[in-house]
């Protein structure tokens, strides 16, 4: 039997490889697979995608694939290690969530894709430094039908999980419509901003971004070192009044913060304050793409 466990922000990055030679534990007990993950089978076993921020992914070979089938798993068939991956992922409830039905898919191949980026818009109020789409942005938005069909086709090749970002996606005026097709698909997503207008967010698509993984805020260094990356004099301190907005109403956040030279020195500031609001920040380093 053999499992790996994933995790995925900005890229795939291998987490954990079981290879499974051990015996059966033979301890008892039942355990329900939880439906809040969405369960691919494919060719060589299954990939059951786990809602988080980091966007895991837990890949079972045909073996364990067939333990967990029935959706009501006895652990006895499965090997110590087995049940304490499956545990701590969250693969494994005690008791089953009412009201929620399972979300299965079926492919005759394996390796498909399961995270896409959605770029809601060209539209942006920043001109970031580190930004590789700087050169096209424009006034440029597709149609609802257009975006609705691209996530179809995508959902169709697998996809279950986007990225919703821009430019701002923010400046979409019918961004309620897109986030609730999203959640009427059972597809996860999280909305990348760079923070200007979190303040500004009404009632109606606050309770869409709590529904989100998480909002996640674009960082580049602290105070008016960030401001002139964005060349936005005042971002930051309007980020921070909108994550206090966030907050005050259960709203999910985290960080990415591009590393380069001018903001290194910022980073134990940057992340005292993701401690400070508990949430996750991803240190990533500046890649030469597009226009960045």
């Amino acid at each position: 039997m053999k499992a790996i466990h994933w995790h995925n922000l900005v890229v795939p990055c291998l987490s954990e490889i079981i290879v499974d030679q051990e015996e059966p534990s033979g301890k008892k007990g039942l355990f329900v697979l939880n439906p809040e993950c969405v369960i691919r089978y494919q060719s060589d076993g299954v990939l059951i995608t786990l809602p988080r921020l980091m966007f895991e992914s837990i890949y079972l070979d045909k073996d364990l694939a067939s333990v967990i089938k029935n959706r009501m798993i006895d652990i006895s068939e499965l090997s110590f290690s087995s049940v304490k991956l499956l545990k701590q992922s969250g693969l494994l409830l005690s008791k089953p969530i009412k009201g929620l039905d399972y979300f299965e898919q079926s492919y005759t191949v394996a390796n498909l894709p399961n995270r896409a980026i959605l770029d809601l818009t060209h539209e942006c109020n920043c001109h970031c430094l580190t930004c590789y789409h700087r050169d096209d942005l424009d006034n440029y938005q597709p149609s609802l039908a257009d975006l609705i069909n691209r996530i179809n086709k995508l959902k169709s090749f697998g996809v279950v999980n986007f990225e919703i970002t821009g430019g701002e996606p923010l400046l979409r005026h019918d961004l309620i419509e897109i986030l609730n097709y999203l959640i009427n698909q059972r597809l996860n997503y999280f909305l990348v901003t760079n923070g200007e207008y979190l303040e500004e967010v009404n009632d109606d698509l606050i309770e869409l971004l709590k529904k989100a993984i998480a909002v996640v805020i674009s960082l580049d260094g602290v105070g008016d070192r960030h401001d002139l990356a964005r060349k936005r004099p005042g971002l930051y301190d309007k980020i921070l009044r909108g994550l206090r907005n966030l907050s005050q109403k259960n709203v999910r956040f985290a960080f990415i913060y591009t590393v380069q030279e001018a903001n290194v020195h910022d980073i134990p500031e940057a992340i005292e304050l993701a401690y400070s609001m508990n949430a996750i920040i991803q240190l990533r380093p500046v890649k030469i793409v597009g226009s960045a």
